[in-house]
């Protein structure tokens, strides 16, 4: 029998796994000792030991793969494609928090670049000289505003990555609240991609 670790332990724990693992190859492992052990003949042991062995490796596999997933492939499937709004955004967030000017990151936000790039604001240009450093700010308000704006139904899931964007962006001296009507222009026109 497979003892299956308590349920207080996350399944996604790696101790937990582990055990179970083990536990699973352990009983392969008996499995094939009891059913492959008993026989006289040399050449007849060795190819059932193999085929033992053989059958063993696969069960365990098949286990593995049965009891990690918990779900048939047409869910996998499923469940793969559909993803919520804001995971692509924040895949997209840099270590510091800022966002970078380039084609994913405004495909994660569903903008236009080149409409977002002609319409820069005057005062941000004032507080920014360098065109990167204002081209990433800039960018990083408008994803800000796009959760905000569009995400707000699971803001726990992403207020902590906002906070250290705000705290980058007061670090350059930009004022999010500032911007934000200026990003909110820009996420609410729908252009097209190209």
């Amino acid at each position: 029998m497979i003892r299956r670790p308590p349920r207080s332990t996350h399944c996604i724990s790696s101790a937990a796994s582990d055990v179970y693992k083990r536990q699973v190859y352990k009983s392969a492992v008996k499995r094939y000792k009891k059913g492959c052990l008993g026989i006289a003949s040399t050449e007849v042991s060795t190819k059932r030991s193999a085929l033992c062995r053989e059958k063993a490796r696969n069960e365990f596999v098949d286990n593995e793969l049965d009891e990690e997933t918990n779900y048939s492939e047409e869910t996998k499937v499923t469940t793969s494609i559909v993803k919520k709004p804001y995971e692509k955004i924040i895949a997209e967030q840099e270590l510091f928090g800022y966002w970078k000017w380039n084609k994913a990151t405004f495909d994660a936000i569903n903008a236009n670049e080149k409409k977002a790039k002609e319409n820069i604001p005057i005062e941000l240009e004032g507080i920014i000289s360098e065109e990167e450093s204002l081209l990433t700010a800039w960018v990083t308000i408008i994803v800000l505003a796009k959760l905000e704006l569009d995400c707000a139904e699971s803001v726990q899931s992403w207020q902590l990555i906002f906070k250290k964007s705000l705290s980058w962006l007061g670090k350059s001296g930009v004022d999010y609240e500032k911007f934000k009507e200026f990003a909110n222009k820009i996420i609410n026109c729908k252009f097209s991609a190209y």
